[in-house]
């Protein structure tokens, strides 16, 4: 590419020799990888691309939350200029070609783009230059892939462009205040985070609506394009919320710990699992209803209980268990009443000599009339424990 493409003369081919880079993705609870061939010729141009954009500013509206506010137009229309560009989308045409081939699902090809971007290494100095307090502006997503690096709102724009070229309907969402830029990806309302887009994170490996606990501001919503919906979040939905409550527990049951194991495993998920779990064993002192929660015991969070269709606070006490008269063993299994700190009755099924906590897995039948909730315990649907009695 003669070097006066940065001038306006751009070329119709790139004439050194390509370099295959090598992406990873984990889809299907597979890793897998994406080769591309890259040019240094495509990426200098980029790179004079990135650097040639005007900065001059004008009206727009963009979106605050659910709110519409008039702002500059340069951020929006800089944004797009980059992810606009005819040779880029060009040359990243085999990346959208094997995203095809990967899967035939739409939506299955957009969960390989999102991965694919979350494992691009972070570019830790870049953002130590940035914090420093020296300026710069973000790479085009060639230049993102060619040098497969980058902070999050370089990684973001590479994203909001693999999910624009694949026909959904995507937005930058950028807080100020955080420091951080995400993807927000069209859904059906009842799972949209924010003016109808679902939150995506890129830093690192997550599902779809999972959002970091250092995200505590409300987004500016650039829109990026229209475009399909991402139909199929309901199991991402369900999985962020049963991750972002095992995160804020100082212990965690066996149960759980699998649940946790589970969900590394299913979308690739780079986090430390605990060497050991602990067994805690809560019961429930006090309650509060009315939580605005789903009204499926399975879908209350860790430290909530199905009670009569709502999910209700739960405060952690000691189980004091009755003592047990001796009962022959072949006769019938009988009921007792396992009484809390509060003399609220916790149902319990069995035949002396030792009592035991049931512990299940998310997913599973306790026994009949029994539910297995994210606390990895059994439940009744009053939200008592299943507490049974074994030689």
């Amino acid at each position: 590419m003669p070097k006066s493409c940065c001038e306006g003369n751009c070329m119709q081919t790139c004439s050194d020799p390509s370099q295959e880079r090598n992406y990873k993705y984990h889809f299907d609870g597979k890793d897998d990888v994406i080769t591309l061939k890259l040019y240094s010729d495509m990426n200098e141009y980029a790179s004079c691309v990135g650097k040639s954009i005007p900065g001059s500013y004008s009206s727009q509206s963009k979106i605050l939350g659910s709110e519409i506010r008039n702002v500059s137009l340069s951020e929006r229309d800089t944004t797009l200029m980059k992810l606009n560009n005819s040779y880029q989308e060009l040359y990243l045409s085999e990346l959208f070609s094997q995203i095809r081939t990967k899967a035939t699902i739409p939506d299955d090809q957009a969960r390989i783009a999102m991965s694919l971007v979350q494992n691009i290494p972070y570019d830790y100095s870049l953002a130590a230059e940035r914090n420093s307090g020296k300026a710069s502006d973000d790479r085009l997503p060639y230049e993102v892939l060619f040098e497969n690096k980058g902070v999050c709102s370089e990684k973001s724009k590479l994203l909001a462009f693999l999910l624009k070229e694949l026909g959904y309907g995507v937005a930058l969402l950028e807080y100020e205040k955080d420091n951080h830029t995400a993807v927000g990806i069209k859904v059906p309302n009842s799972y949209a985070y924010r003016a109808g887009y679902a939150y995506i994170e890129t830093t690192n490996p997550f599902m779809v609506c999972y959002i970091p606990s250092n995200i505590t501001s409300e987004p500016e919503i650039i829109k990026i394009s229209d475009g399909r919906m991402f139909e199929d979040i309901n199991e991402d939905y369900k999985d962020a919320f049963i991750l972002k409550n095992l995160e804020i527990q100082k212990q965690i049951t066996t149960a759980q710990y699998d649940t946790l194991k589970n969900l590394k495993d299913k979308y690739g998920l780079n986090i430390t699992l605990p060497s050991k779990p602990i067994i805690s064993i809560p019961a429930f002192t006090s309650l509060t209803t009315g939580s605005p929660y789903s009204t499926s015991c399975g879908l209350c969070p860790v430290g909530y209980q199905c009670i009569n269709g709502q999910c209700a606070i739960q405060r952690a006490g000691p189980v004091i268990l009755p003592t047990i008269q001796s009962v022959k063993a072949i006769q019938t299994p009988i009921s007792a009443n396992a009484l809390n700190i509060s003399g609220t009755p916790v149902k319990a099924v069995f035949t002396p000599v030792v009592a035991r906590i049931k512990e299940c897995r998310v997913g599973t039948d306790c026994s009949p009339n029994f539910h297995c909730c994210t606390d990895g315990l059994c439940r009744c649907p009053d939200g008592s424990i299943y507490v049974e009695y074994v030689h």
